[in-house]
């Protein structure tokens, strides 16, 4: 009763927010071939963003706004679950439609292109002999390996990847013909500009395809909009710049971004939940154990923190090797030539099927051992965990802020423009400082993860259309935003004024050549 309730009222606000778009934004039946195209999700939030952006972009380029969703394979027992689910009265189409959207179409193609998409896709096949081949797929000189990789994991939810599995070959079958559909409208259909969700999985095909050609490509959300290019293929790596746009404040800005940034880590470190951590739900820094976690001598101590291995291993770019899969067992390797502690531990709020597969590891290899997802940084630090591996996690600057030694797996890393974690460039570089330890003499400025922090958390301009999106995201959480409810906040806090701020300022976002989308203070 509950939830039928909470679906009637989410239904409720859709249809407002349907009835305000048809005010604001006037639909518009243009003597024109030129094509915005915009992607249909369910991400509310994001809606709201593809609105307006929309529209701008339609006045911009005397263009039609078309929106396309992905014709997707699904087992027979989801496309049931799609049904009969509550959540399914919201009618997208209608929502697109009440901001400009023309037509709407999926990514289906004919019997002679299956023909020719399946002609490629065996080609592709029959070149793999290892999943790092799988990364290295080009088509027609645009890079598709990635999204392939990452995709799959993600819909089997899957650690790694195994080229000779069946369920892997038709899957590389499906994604090349979502590659051979978009190819081909781009071809054949004047597209001035695209929207899209994300730079990853199959949902950046697209994207791909738009920025190989030079169609100005934007990836938008209700807390960002990134402008893609061949250049860069990914939202969110700002982190290049951190630490020369650091330089360019003002002194008294610097100065108070470091107090300010000093203060929250303490509140992160004190064991208060989701402190710049919009998505968490658990502390990883809370009370220690009754029991000791290391083991009291002296050996050097490692402490693997773990990613989630279906989670986009790929989504800032490569990693120095295939797969977080691949990392992991490259340790369990390595780990048998050095007589150190190694553990491993994963997020407290962890996937369930992570864990297990952290398990198989351990199993596998004898030096591993798996701590309690509940245990404390603050415990593992106290007692003397010297040296921590990630690829590119949040525990880079943690560690480092507690005068800890972290070295990444990536050089996609957000902390890659500073010197507090060591960042090989390479496999071999990587194995030849593991094997080495001893002779590590690793020291840093702490000041800098204190400069990284304020960039990154405190410094971020996420507020194009929502006031204080921080303090919204703060008040309803971080997946409410994603729920019909965030309608019913965008418009008890709308005002023509304000509307009229953000048309302004995408304006001038449009016009230059920025990579993020930086509105006026």
């Amino acid at each position: 009763m509950i939830k039928l309730l909470s679906t009637f009222k989410d239904y409720l606000y859709s249809i407002k927010f349907i009835k305000h778009n048809k005010k604001v934004f006037k639909k518009k039946e243009r003597n024109t071939k030129n094509i915005i195209l915009v992607e249909i999700n369910s991400l509310h939030s994001s809606i709201i963003a593809y609105s307006y952006l929309a529209n701008f972009l339609s006045d911009y380029y005397d263009a039609n706004i078309h929106a396309y969703k992905f014709n997707v394979q699904k087992k027979i027992l989801y496309k049931i679950y799609d049904f009969i689910n509550l959540k399914n009265i919201i009618n997208y189409s209608k929502i697109y439609k009440s901001f400009g959207v023309n037509r709407i179409f999926e990514n289906n193609l004919t019997f002679d292109e299956k023909q020719q998409s399946m002609l490629i896709s065996d080609k592709i096949y029959k070149s793999l002999k290892t999943k790092k081949n799988v990364l290295d797929i080009i088509i027609d000189g645009i890079e598709i390996g990635d999204l392939l990789y990452d995709s799959f994991l993600k819909k089997y939810n899957e650690a790694t990847i195994d080229i000779k599995e069946e369920k892997f070959k038709n899957f590389l079958f499906h994604f090349i013909e979502i590659y051979f559909f978009w190819k081909k409208y781009l071809e054949n259909n004047n597209v001035k500009a695209l929207i899209v969700s994300h730079c990853v999985y199959h949902q950046a095909l697209p994207l791909r395809l738009a920025i190989s050609k030079n169609i100005p490509s934007f990836q938008a959300s209700a807390a960002y909009i990134y402008r893609l290019s061949k250049n860069q293929k990914f939202a969110y790596k700002e982190y290049f710049d951190y630490k020369k746009e650091f330089l360019k404040l003002p002194e008294y800005k610097k100065i108070d971004g470091i107090r300010e940034a000093k203060h929250r880590l303490q509140q992160r470190f004190s064991g208060k939940v989701g402190i710049d951590l919009r998505y968490s739900k658990k502390s990883a820094y809370g009370k220690f154990l009754n029991t000791r976690l290391l083991k009291n001598n002296d050996k050097i101590k490692i402490l693997i923190a773990t990613h989630c291995f279906s989670d986009s291993p790929h989504s800032f770019g490569e990693l120095l090797f295939p797969d977080f899969y691949e990392w992991i067992n490259f340790l369990g390797k390595l780990s048998a030539k050095r007589d150190y502690d190694w553990y491993l531990k994963t997020h407290p709020d962890f996937i369930q099927s992570t864990r297990n597969r952290i398990k198989s590891f351990v199993k596998k290899y004898d030096r591993f051992e798996l701590l309690p997802a509940e245990a404390s940084h603050l415990q593992i630090i106290d007692e003397g965990i010297n040296f921590v591996l990630t690829c590119h996690g949040t525990i880079g600057h943690e560690y480092a802020a507690k005068g800890k030694t972290v070295i990444n797996a990536s050089l996609n890393n957000p902390h890659i423009s500073y010197n507090f974690n060591i960042h090989p460039k390479n496999i071999q570089e990587y194995e030849n400082l593991l094997l080495n330890l001893k002779n590590i003499n690793f020291s840093f400025d702490k000041k800098e993860v204190y400069e990284f922090y304020y960039m990154k958390y405190i410094n971020e301009k996420a507020n194009w259309l929502f006031k204080n999106h921080n303090e919204l995201i703060k008040n309803i959480g971080y997946y409410a935003q994603f729920n019909p409810v965030i309608y019913k906040i965008f418009l008890d806090q709308f005002s023509e004024d304000r509307h009229n701020e953000v048309l302004k300022s995408l304006k001038n976002f449009i016009n230059g050549n920025d990579y993020l989308f930086i509105p006026p203070d």
